[in-house]
């Protein structure tokens, strides 16, 4: 295990969680993929940098180069996250698909508007690699996992999974669900029903975590996303879906990766919205808000919970109603209520292939 932490002291996490965190000026989306080129397009302006790592040291070294834990977080000069297959702080994506994705978040974010309050920071930790095994794949996104919700971060983004639970993994989650981090998880690409075996970590079943389908462009699921009545809490785009590739490049791609990377970029804005927030109550109120303002498709009835469809533009004009002071926290396993407005109860009533098949942390 490549983490070393510390249990955060009951009396430390009530003070962190009553803070407002209106003074920030950044919203963090930590990436749990292939890594990031930050050199590819705009990237690099949404680049994290870990504050303990930057500066300089008391002998005028650059910290971000001069080999020490100078945060003593266990990772010796991780400025831009951490790669836990190469065991760096560099931040490589020899795949193409963490860059895919860390593009489409990042162009959502700036595409919906300019009343941001915040900056958006990209968190890159690389846990999967082509010549690792399934179990080294899951050490590593458990490992990112840790790293994350250590930082506190704003958003977690796993477009990753597998049919097997993890105790281990859960139990992050399940803090992260604590300390206000909101998850959204890709319902995964085997295009099977995972009501009946489970895809993981979208399918634990925690408050802060939003499992997304793919659609094509008509509304209809693609026929490699997996789905659920009752697990996967709305679906996106995720077909053919262009973005930055390494090396400048671009290219589409297609999977519930894709869907989730959006979803993540309109949760980041949404969350940028407020400047005084409680953080713990971030997730229940992002993830009822971007249901409530979704579209109801009747070809995703079944298939999606409500058959609920991502409306980024709907979410974003009704965000003054977005409230993430006076919501109610969930517990786990606690559903969520949709207080829908009228004109969507309506369209309610009315009920009108490739893949980049991205198990990442398939489970054996």
């Amino acid at each position: 295990m490549f983490f070393r932490g510390r249990v955060v002291e009951s009396t430390l996490l009530i003070v962190c969680l009553s803070l407002p965190i209106g003074a920030r000026s950044e919203i963090v989306v930590a990436v749990i993929d292939t890594g990031i080129d930050f050199k590819s397009g705009a990237l690099m302006e949404s680049r994290w940098n870990n504050p303990g790592e930057t500066g300089y040291d008391q002998s005028g070294r650059d910290k971000k180069t001069n080999g020490v834990d100078d945060d003593r977080n266990g990772f010796v000069d991780d400025v831009e996250g951490w790669d836990f297959i190469n065991h760096s702080g560099r931040s490589v994506d020899r795949h193409g698909h963490g860059t895919h994705v860390a593009g489409l978040i990042a162009s959502e974010f700036s595409r919906l508007g300019r009343w941001q309050k915040h900056q958006l920071r990209l968190m890159s930790l690389c846990y999967y690699g082509s010549q690792i095994s399934a179990q080294q794949s899951l050490r590593g996104s458990i490992a990112a996992l840790r790293y994350a919700v250590k930082q506190r971060v704003d958003i977690i983004n796993f477009s990753g999974g597998g049919s097997e639970p993890s105790i281990e993994e859960e139990e992050i989650l399940k803090e992260a669900s604590q300390l206000g981090i909101l998850v959204v998880a890709a319902a995964g690409n085997d295009g099977r029903d995972t009501t009946r075996k489970g895809y993981f970590p979208a399918g634990y079943r925690l408050p802060n975590i939003i499992a997304v389908a793919a659609t094509d462009g008509l509304g209809r699921l693609i026929s490699s996303s997996n789905f659920s009545s009752s697990q996967v809490a709305i679906a996106a785009v995720g077909l053919k879906v262009d973005s930055l590739l390494p090396g400048g490049r671009r290219g589409e791609m297609t999977g519930t990766s894709q869907a989730t990377a959006t979803v993540s970029g309109v949760a980041a804005a949404l969350i940028s919205y407020k400047n005084q927030r409680q953080k713990l109550e971030i997730p229940a109120a992002i993830v009822n808000h971007l249901r409530s303002a979704a579209d109801f498709e009747k070809d995703l009835w079944g298939k999606v919970e409500q058959g609920a469809r991502l409306n980024s533009t709907r979410a974003i004009a009704m965000r003054s109603e977005l409230n993430l002071e006076s919501e109610q926290r969930l517990e786990p396993n606690e559903s969520i209520s949709l207080r829908l407005k009228p004109f969507l109860r309506k369209a309610i009533d009315r009920s009108k292939n490739s893949s980049d098949h991205f198990d990442a942390g398939v489970r054996p």
